[in-house]
Order: C-alpha cells, then structure tokens, then sequence
C-alpha cells in the first residue's frame, strides 16, 4: 500500500472515530505532508476544587473520545495494510494517546491497561464502521482533500455494518 493510501486510511480512521464520538470532523487531506494537523480540538482541562462529580466525570470522558480519536487513525491504517507503520505521523499520535491516558490513570500498570482498554475499544468501532472508514478514504483518495461536512456526509450516507466486515484482531499486538 502506498503513503497515499495509507495516509487516507489514517485520516479517514480519525474521521470517523470523531463522528461516532460526537465531535467535530475536521477537513481531511492527504496532500498536506510534513507538520501534522491535529485531528482533534482537546477538551477543557480537568475540573478542581469543589465540582461535581458529574463534571469529573464529563471530563474523563471527553479525555477517553480524544484518545480513541487519536488511536483510529493508526489502527485504521494498520488495519488497511500489512506493513508496520514507523513514521513521524504514527509516533505523534501515539504520544499524544498516551499524555492523555495519563491524566485519566494512577500508575504506569494502570495507564498501560487503560491505553489497551481504549486500544480494543477503537478496534472494536472500527470494525462495526469499517465501511464508513472505507468510503472516506476513497473519497479521499479521489477528491485529495474533503471538508469536514463533506466528510460527514458521506459517512452518515454509509449503513453501519455495510463492507466487508470486521477487521483482523491481531493488529493490536
């Protein structure tokens, strides 16, 4: 597979994993090399002092969306092809996951079994909406760049669970 199609695939990875998280799809390219353009825009900073748990609570969860968003994007990637992925756009993101996890977790033992928690959990909603990464990727690959509701659209235009089904496990390991 080839950097284009393979940076297609990672974006569209990141794209949809934004929508199933209910926030914002960003416009995609695969033309833009070089700096990486940020996939997401991060929550709010963690609550302190006297706040509700509730708000606690939003938070963790927001921190958690941004994390599967960030890991979607690599893991589609790795998913659309054989080879191992060892670039500067890879390394990033996976940087970025862990500075989050470790926010959310206590020790090391902790962070690492809640990045493989999120791990599964992308894998798993990538699988379910492989489809939808699918599509956008060749639209991607066809149009070099789509606007963020252009993206959107097409992945609401796609059935969840439509394609060629869910994708190999072992990509995790």
């Amino acid at each position: 597979m080839n950097d284009v199609r393979s940076s297609a695939f990672h974006q569209a990875g990141h794209a949809v994993m934004s929508w199933l998280s209910k926030m914002e799809v960003r416009p995609l390219s695969i033309t833009a090399r070089g700096k990486p353009v940020s996939c997401i825009i991060l929550p709010s900073v963690k609550p302190t002092g006297d706040v509700a748990i509730d708000q606690l609570f939003a938070w963790k969860e927001e921190r958690e969306a941004a994390v599967r968003i960030i890991l979607a994007g690599v893991m589609a990637q790795d998913i659309a092809t054989s080879a191992r992925r060892s670039d500067f756009e890879t390394e990033h993101d996976f940087e970025k996951a862990r500075k989050l996890v470790a926010e959310i977790s206590g020790t090391y033992s902790e962070l690492i079994a809640y990045l493989q928690l999120l791990c599964v959990q992308t894998h798993d909603l990538l699988g379910a909406n492989w489809a939808r990464v699918d599509a956008v990727a060749t639209a991607l690959l066809a149009r070099k760049n789509l606007g963020a509701g252009e993206a959107a659209a097409i992945i609401l235009a796609v059935q969840p669970g439509a394609g060629p089904g869910t994708p190999k496990r072992d990509s995790l390991g």
